[in-house]
């Protein structure tokens, strides 16, 4: 099978031909690389890469061998990368370079800050922020340059309020707005109590 660029076309695996069978796919090895990051952050690497994130002298004075772990983290980072880019590839027959523009690349690293860099959680709600926002300025018939502006505010705005990301302080902000609504209603049960007894 030639494409039109006329180099060969990268097929499917022969258990995702199809398209649905290609998404089933698609999400277990995307899940096998969640495990595989998950279980690498809780266990000792995971620790090693939290203090030497903390502070890189500290680390070392706690025997932390820094280049090791360093090294290791980027080796995890390209296989994991490597994996996907297949996949990616696979569902379209293959990769060019205008697939991946500039802007896009900047889109994304704003979506990861505004997100959280600390956590799997940071990194989903980054997935939602680069694959919803696009499709709402679309629907809207805003222009899309307006999304790279959106982020570039996201990214000032999370730095100075939320520096751990979206995805640890809305939880938080959400806990404190229940409890001031919650406040003046605890307040009149107290009163109600009071004048009871």
């Amino acid at each position: 099978d030639i494409s039109g660029s006329g180099t060969a076309a990268l097929r499917r695996p022969d258990i995702a031909g199809e398209t649905e069978s290609f998404f089933r796919y698609t999400l277990v090895v995307g899940g096998l690389m969640f495990l595989l990051a998950w279980l690498h952050v809780r266990g000792k690497p995971g620790r090693a890469w939290a203090a030497i994130r903390q502070s890189q002298p500290a680390a070392l004075a706690g025997g932390v061998n820094i280049t090791l772990y360093k090294l290791w983290a980027f080796a995890l980072a390209a296989f994991m990368t490597g994996v996907m880019g297949c996949l990616l590839a696979a569902s379209g027959g293959g990769l060019t370079i205008l697939q991946f523009p500039t802007q896009e690349s900047i889109s994304l690293l704003a979506a990861v800050f505004m997100g959280g860099v600390y956590g799997f959680s940071g990194a989903i709600v980054a997935g939602v922020f680069i694959k919803l926002l696009p499709a709402l300025l679309d629907n809207w018939d805003l222009p899309p340059d307006l999304l790279l502006i959106l982020f570039g505010v996201g990214v000032l705005q999370v730095l100075l309020t939320a520096p751990q990301g979206l995805a640890v302080q809305f939880p938080k902000d959400m806990a404190k707005l229940g409890r001031l609504i919650a406040r003046p209603f605890r307040g009149g049960k107290r009163e109600a109590g009071e004048a009871a007894r």
